[in-house]
């Protein structure tokens, strides 16, 4: 796990610097083989941002599959999200008899709060965990004790 947060903060630092590479290039684009350069440094963060996306999915993955065995995960944290689980039809039935007229386009957010205060029978409430990883990994490449 502590490689693949490493792997994660590498990746980011290295798309800033492009970034960065990006911001001067512009400003200088006078000339035609700054251009270059700055489109290719364009390409170059564009490919970054990829392998960020799926490492990151990984690394989630890994930490959700992993959650039961080790509740510590270097770079981010699990939340608890509540989930209602309820079929739409069935839902819509118990909105309509029990007066909750304005709930017919069946707003999740507004059905929500109705089930929260009137706990229907169609409606089961569930917990669900997701990892969230930290903004700045700046840390984990600075410090190879992680």
């Amino acid at each position: 796990m502590k490689n693949k947060i490493k792997e994660i903060a590498q990746l980011r630092a290295d798309r800033q610097a492009a970034e960065d590479v990006l911001d001067k290039i512009h400003s200088e684009l006078d000339n035609s083989e700054l251009g270059k350069r700055y489109l290719a440094a364009q390409d170059k963060s564009i490919e970054i941002g990829k392998s960020i996306k799926t490492a990151e999915a990984a690394y989630k993955a890994d930490c959700v599959a992993n959650f039961e065995r080790d509740e510590h995960f270097p770079g981010g944290n699990f939340k608890s999200f509540e989930v209602l689980v309820y079929d739409e039809a069935e839902a819509l039935k118990w909105v309509m008899e029990h007066g909750f007229d304005k709930a017919l386009k069946l707003k999740k957010s507004e059905f929500k709060k109705i089930a929260k205060a009137t706990e229907p029978d169609c409606v089961t409430f569930t917990s669900e965990r997701r990892f969230s990883l930290q903004t700045d990994l700046t840390e984990f490449l600075e410090n190879d004790d992680n």
